[in-house]
C-alpha cells in the first residue's frame, strides 16, 4: 500500500468513501502546522504536529470534517505523523514563503484602500487619523467579516502600500494561529515586503503625533512571482 492508502485506512477515511490525496507541513519540528488533503475537497488541519499526536485532537478533527470516529490510540497518531511526513516530503504544494505571499495577497485584496501622498503633512495626518479611528477586531465582529476586510491599507503616491504591522499580524494569526510576531517579519521579507518600520504623522500646526509600524508592499508586488 502507498503511504496515502495507508493513511486513508489508518484514519478510517475509507468508511466515509473518502481518500487522503496529499499532505503538507509548514514549519519545523513538533510546532509545524500539518494539513491532510482529502478527495472530497476538504482537509484535516492541525495547528501543530503536537496536536496531531493527541488522539482526542485527531478524533475531533476526523469527526467534524469527515464524520468518522475510528479506534485511534497514541501509537496510531504517531504512525499518522510519520506517514504525513513521508507524503509531504514528496508533495510539498507550498513553502512557508509561498504561504506568506498568500497571506499578503489575501490581505491586500480584501482590505479597504486609502490613497494618500505621504509627502503631504495634511494628507498624512488625515490618513493616520483614519487608522486611529479604526479597530479591525471590533469592525470584523460588528460587520461579520474577517480581519482583512475590516482593515485599512494606505496607498502612497508611488503605488506602495503601507500595511499596519500589528493589524496584519492579527489577521495572519486568525488563519494561522501559531505564527509568532518574531517569525512573521522575516517570512514577509522573503515574500517581497519591506520589513516593518516606524512611520509618524504630525497634526498640522500642532504637536500631536500618531505613529505605528508598517510593512511596505511595492507597487506591482503581486506580479513579482516568487516575491524576489
Amino acid at each position: 500500500m502507498s503511504p496515502l492508502d495507508q493513511l486513508t485506512e489508518l484514519l478510517g477515511l475509507d468508511v466515509a468513501g473518502v481518500k487522503a490525496t496529499g499532505a503538507a507541513m509548514y514549519g519545523r519540528g513538533s510546532a509545524a502546522r500539518a494539513v491532510i488533503y482529502l478527495s472530497n475537497g476538504n482537509a484535516l488541519e492541525f495547528d501543530s504536529i503536537r496536536d496531531m499526536g493527541r488522539p482526542q485532537a485527531m478524533l475531533t478533527e476526523l469527526a467534524s470534517v469527515v464524520g468518522v470516529a475510528p479506534e485511534l490510540k497514541q501509537s496510531g497518531c504517531m504512525r499518522a505523523i510519520t506517514l504525513v511526513h513521508r507524503i509531504a516530503a514528496h508533495d510539498m504544494r507550498i513553502s512557508e514563503v509561498d504561504l506568506a505571499r498568500d497571506w499578503g495577497m489575501e490581505y491586500l485584496q480584501d482590505a479597504s484602500v486609502v490613497d494618500v501622498d505621504m509627502r503631504d503633512q495634511t494628507q498624512r495626518w488625515g490618513a493616520f487619523s483614519m487608522l486611529a479611528n479604526r479597530d479591525p477586531v471590533v469592525s470584523a465582529r460588528d460587520e461579520s467579516t474577517n480581519l482583512a476586510k475590516a482593515g485599512l491599507v494606505l496607498r502612497d503616491w508611488d503605488g506602495a502600500r503601507l500595511i499596519r504591522a500589528g493589524w496584519f499580524l492579527s489577521y495572519v494569526r486568525s488563519v494561522a494561529p501559531r505564527v509568532s510576531h518574531i517569525a512573521l517579519p522575516p517570512l514577509m521579507a522573503q515574500a517581497g515586503w519591506e520589513p516593518p518600520r516606524q512611520a509618524k504623522a504630525t497634526r498640522p500646526g500642532l504637536k500631536d503625533t500618531l505613529h505605528w509600524k508598517f510593512y511596505v508592499a511595492a507597487r506591482g508586488w503581486e506580479d513579482q512571482g516568487d516575491g524576489g
